[in-house]
C-alpha cells in the first residue's frame, strides 16, 4: 500500500515519467483489499502508469528504464545496478533499518519521503556516471566486471548476515 502511495507521489512530482509496476504477485490480489484496490484503480486511470506481467524478465524492464525502484532486497534492483541503471530500494515499512545496504549512500530509503529524495538524487546523476556510483557496493560484493549474478550476491549477503 505504501509503495503504491509512493508511485502516486512520483507521478505528481515527475509528470512526464512513465511508471511500470511489476508486482511480485498477480495484480488481481490488489482487489482483495479496499485501499490497494482503490489505489490501483486510481493509478490505472493515469496514462503514464502501467502494470506489467510477471512473465516479463526484470532485466528487460531495467534496460528500458531510467530508474528502478525495488522493494527490499529484490534481486531486480541489484541487477539494474549491474546493468548501469539508476536503482535503489524502498523499505516503506521500515523493517530493515541498519541492514547491510544501509552502509551505502542513497541505496535504501526507509520512508516514502526518503524514497522521493533518493529518486531526485539518482535522477541528477548523468547516465554515464551511474555505474561509478555503485563502485563501492560492487567491490564489497565481490563484483568485478559484472561477472557475478545479482541474485547470488544478495543470497550470499543475507546468509552471511543471518549467520553472523
Amino acid at each position: 500500500e505504501k509503495f503504491l502511495f509512493l508511485i502516486l507521489e512520483i507521478i505528481k512530482n515527475y509528470p512526464n515519467m512513465n511508471i511500470l509496476l511489476k508486482p511480485k504477485h498477480e495484480p488481481s490480489k490488489y482487489n482483495d483489499y479496499k485501499t490497494t484496490n482503490e489505489l490501483i484503480k486510481n493509478l490505472s486511470s493515469i496514462k503514464k502508469f502501467k502494470i506489467v506481467s510477471g512473465d516479463i524478465f526484470s532485466t528487460k524492464l531495467s534496460y528500458a528504464s531510467e530508474a528502478v525502484i525495488s522493494m527490499p532486497f529484490a534481486s531486480s534492483g541489484f541487477e539494474a545496478m549491474c546493468l548501469g541503471v539508476r536503482s535503489f530500494y524502498v523499505d516503506s515499512m521500515n523493517v530493515y533499518k541498519n541492514s547491510y545496504y544501509d552502509n551505502f549512500k542513497n541505496l535504501i530509503s526507509h520512508s516514502n519521503r526518503e524514497a522521493l529524495e533518493n529518486l531526485e538524487h539518482w535522477m541528477k546523476i548523468d547516465q554515464k556516471d551511474v555505474v561509478s556510483q555503485y563502485k563501492e557496493i560492487f567491490q564489497d560484493s565481490g563484483i568485478y566486471n559484472n561477472t557475478n549474478k545479482a541474485s547470488e550476491v544478495i543470497r550470499k549477503k543475507i546468509i552471511n548476515e543471518k549467520i553472523n
